[in-house]
């Protein structure tokens, strides 16, 4: 794309909103910079310090029900033998576009609510926006 002037005036015009962005840079051999890129990046990996995430990623979790919630999203726990109606969302871990430093680590605690718990089971979502709310949103994959 970057050998089409009509496509290079219209960035440019698009880019000049911004007060940070002065100049356009448009490579004469644009096909030999990505193969280098390439190249460069399967010879020493470790070249790219850091990325944009693709997707949302979230986990799962549960609140307390409360009124004007929307019923189709809450559930029954029970939590030391009481039976609790909850409401499902996600707490977002990693925004959509967020920049990632390479070894990322996300650290999230818990505290278990129920003494007698052996096991919990997280699903982490792979969201395609960062305004998904729950689960059952089509967003959610």
């Amino acid at each position: 794309f970057s050998s089409s002037p009509y496509l290079r005036k219209r960035v440019q015009a698009a880019l000049s909103e911004f007060r940070d962005c002065k100049k356009l840079i448009a490579p004469f051999n644009f096909s030999m910079a990505i193969l280098k890129g390439a190249v460069m990046l399967g010879l020493d990996p470790s070249i790219i310090t850091s990325r944009r995430a693709r997707y949302a990623y979230a986990v799962g979790r549960a609140r307390d029900f409360k009124k004007g919630d929307d019923e189709s999203h809450s559930c029954l726990c029970t939590v030391k033998g009481v039976i609790l109606k909850k409401t499902s969302y996600l707490h977002m871990l990693v925004m959509k576009d967020q920049d990632l430093e390479g070894g990322h680590v996300v650290n999230e605690s818990t505290v278990n609510a129920n003494d007698g718990v052996i096991s919990i089971t997280t699903r982490v979502y792979k969201c395609l926006a960062n305004d998904v709310l729950n689960p059952w949103d089509k967003r959610a994959i």
